[in-house]
């Protein structure tokens, strides 16, 4: 029951979580579009919260349009809680059905004891030594049978008992490793769609920052004014466009790149989810296959998807010259890396070729 109690708190917990997201996206949304359309509405959002009248619509929506994505990328991942809250909702309906039956055997085998007390002495009454002698016959005879019919019965439910069991610890087992390959599945796409939230965070930021520099040089007017001058300007105009523009070009290249390792990360998590993926339909198949090999009582077909399923290989060993998707993926990602990091240095002027 307490573990039907958390199943429910957490799951409670994530519903409110995922509500509270919802409304801060909602909220800092309808700002951005107010602050973009109304300036009055700007001016008194900028002075109530000590903000910049520039960058507060930006980083308004900035924070919309990041918890709108994480929710989307979010929305595909398996309610494990729900789903936990259910098979605890199953098991304690069965055990209540469980024990109203058993309390309706017990009432059963109360007043079948109670008849046979009460027939018992009944047989006292007789004045006959005949029926008395054929009473107590016909209740041994009864007694016999009662207790074969109760031993027979307690035989059966005593098998049907150990089969269930059997059957429930082999479930069991199924359920576990199909719940830990589906945890480490849910935790991959969190940690992917983190990475991806990060790398267009990045990304944003170094696309923002390109903007600002253009801006910057547009509405320059010691720029405009040199360009006017004539020729003899011409050196200074150069000084002035060139020297502010070139770090800010750098610092973008580099954002880009650290944003680049994150978008890599995420694309990695793709390709481990694919696998666990793949993984899991396996041992889901093999798994079935022994449970309906014991239901079906078939020992050699249980046998077989037992031995399958042990046989199930960890560590892949490939011999020489044998190679797989991934690999050649793994090697085309190396080579075009090792391929950007060489261009880098010729970028900047580094390549002493």
């Amino acid at each position: 029951m307490s573990e039907f109690l958390s199943a429910l708190v957490f799951s409670a917990r994530r519903i409110v979580t995922k509500k509270i997201l919802i409304l801060v996206a909602v909220v800092s949304g309808l700002f951005s579009l107010l602050s973009f359309f109304s300036y009055t509405f700007l001016e008194y959002f900028s002075f109530l919260f000590n903000l910049n009248k520039n960058a507060a619509p930006l980083v308004l929506l900035f924070i919309s349009v990041v918890v709108f994505s994480f929710l989307y990328l979010q929305s595909g991942a398996k309610e494990e809680p729900e789903r936990k809250v259910a098979n605890t909702l199953a098991l304690d309906k069965f055990l209540k059905e469980l024990s109203s039956q058993r309390e309706w055997t017990e009432a059963q085998v109360t007043s079948l004891k109670n008849k046979i007390e009460s027939f018992e002495s009944e047989k006292g009454l007789s004045e006959e030594e005949k029926k008395v002698v054929i009473s107590n016959a016909v209740a041994q005879i009864s007694e016999d049978s009662i207790k074969t019919i109760f031993r027979d019965e307690a035989i059966e439910l005593k098998d049907s008992i150990k089969e269930k069991l059997g059957f429930d610890r082999l479930t069991d087992a199924s359920k576990n490793i199909v719940i830990r390959l589906s945890r480490e599945i849910t935790d991959l796409r969190l940690r992917s769609n983190i990475n991806l939230l990060i790398g267009m965070s990045i990304t944003a930021g170094g696309l923002y920052l390109l903007w600002s520099t253009v801006s910057m040089v547009d509405a320059s007017q010691l720029l405009k004014q040199l360009a006017s001058e004539g020729n003899e300007a011409n050196a200074k105009f150069i000084k002035n466009l060139i020297l502010p523009i070139i770090p800010r070009i750098f610092l973008v290249i580099f954002i880009e790149i650290f944003s680049y390792f994150f978008l890599r990360l995420y694309r990695n998590g793709l390709a481990e989810i694919k696998y666990f993926q793949n993984e899991l339909t396996n041992i889901e198949s093999k798994l079935a296959a022994v449970e309906f090999s014991y239901i079906t009582n078939n020992q050699e077909g249980l046998k077989v998807s037992i031995e399958a399923l042990s046989k199930t290989e960890r560590n892949f060993v490939l011999e020489k010259g044998q190679t797989t998707v991934e690999l050649e993926r793994a090697k085309s990602d190396s080579e075009l890396t090792r391929n950007f990091v060489k261009i880098i240095p010729r970028i900047l002027g580094k390549d002493k070729r």
